[in-house]
Protein backbone atom coordinates (compact mmCIF):
# COMPACT_ATOMS: atom_id res chain seq x y z
CA UNK A 1 0.00 0.00 0.00
CA UNK A 2 0.97 3.37 0.26
CA UNK A 3 3.56 5.19 2.89
CA UNK A 4 3.20 8.29 4.01
CA UNK A 5 5.95 10.09 6.73
CA UNK A 6 5.27 13.10 7.35
CA UNK A 7 3.05 15.34 9.61
CA UNK A 8 -0.36 14.81 10.45
CA UNK A 9 -3.68 16.69 12.01
CA UNK A 10 -6.66 14.93 13.15
CA UNK A 11 -5.32 11.91 11.92
CA UNK A 12 -4.62 13.60 8.04
CA UNK A 13 -1.60 14.06 6.30
CA UNK A 14 -1.25 18.20 7.13
CA UNK A 15 2.03 19.85 6.80
CA UNK A 16 4.84 18.79 5.32
CA UNK A 17 5.38 15.35 4.39
CA UNK A 18 6.67 12.13 1.74
CA UNK A 19 3.89 9.90 0.16
CA UNK A 20 5.09 6.72 -1.91
CA UNK A 21 2.39 4.84 -4.19
CA UNK A 22 2.98 0.92 -4.73
CA UNK A 23 3.59 2.21 -8.37
CA UNK A 24 6.29 4.04 -7.16
CA UNK A 25 5.15 7.65 -7.73
CA UNK A 26 6.26 10.23 -4.75
CA UNK A 27 4.76 12.92 -3.43
CA UNK A 28 7.48 15.34 -1.22
CA UNK A 29 5.83 18.65 0.15
CA UNK A 30 2.67 20.79 1.75
CA UNK A 31 -0.66 18.95 2.77
CA UNK A 32 -3.67 20.93 3.81
CA UNK A 33 -6.16 18.69 5.13
CA UNK A 34 -5.04 15.43 3.46
CA UNK A 35 -4.66 16.43 0.09
CA UNK A 36 -1.44 18.23 -2.03
CA UNK A 37 -1.50 21.95 -1.30
CA UNK A 38 1.41 24.42 -1.42
CA UNK A 39 4.76 23.87 -3.03
CA UNK A 40 6.06 20.16 -3.74
CA UNK A 41 7.97 17.67 -6.38
CA UNK A 42 5.43 14.56 -7.47
CA UNK A 43 7.23 12.11 -9.09
CA UNK A 44 5.46 10.15 -11.97
CA UNK A 45 6.87 6.73 -12.16
CA UNK A 46 5.34 5.51 -15.55
CA UNK A 47 5.87 8.59 -17.41
CA UNK A 48 9.46 9.15 -15.67
CA UNK A 49 8.44 13.15 -14.82
CA UNK A 50 9.18 15.03 -12.11
CA UNK A 51 6.56 18.26 -11.48
CA UNK A 52 8.32 20.63 -9.23
CA UNK A 53 5.91 23.70 -8.26
CA UNK A 54 2.60 24.62 -6.65
CA UNK A 55 -0.12 22.24 -6.43
CA UNK A 56 -3.62 22.74 -5.11
CA UNK A 57 -6.36 19.85 -4.28
CA UNK A 58 -3.93 17.46 -5.34
CA UNK A 59 -3.56 19.15 -8.79
CA UNK A 60 -0.50 20.68 -10.39
CA UNK A 61 -1.37 24.15 -10.81
CA UNK A 62 2.46 25.72 -12.07
CA UNK A 63 6.12 25.04 -12.14
CA UNK A 64 8.08 27.44 -9.49
CA UNK A 65 10.34 30.37 -10.34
Amino acid sequence: GRIYKGKLYSFLRHGFGEMNWPNDDIYIGQWLYDKMNGNGQFFNASQNVTLLGTFINDKYIYLLP
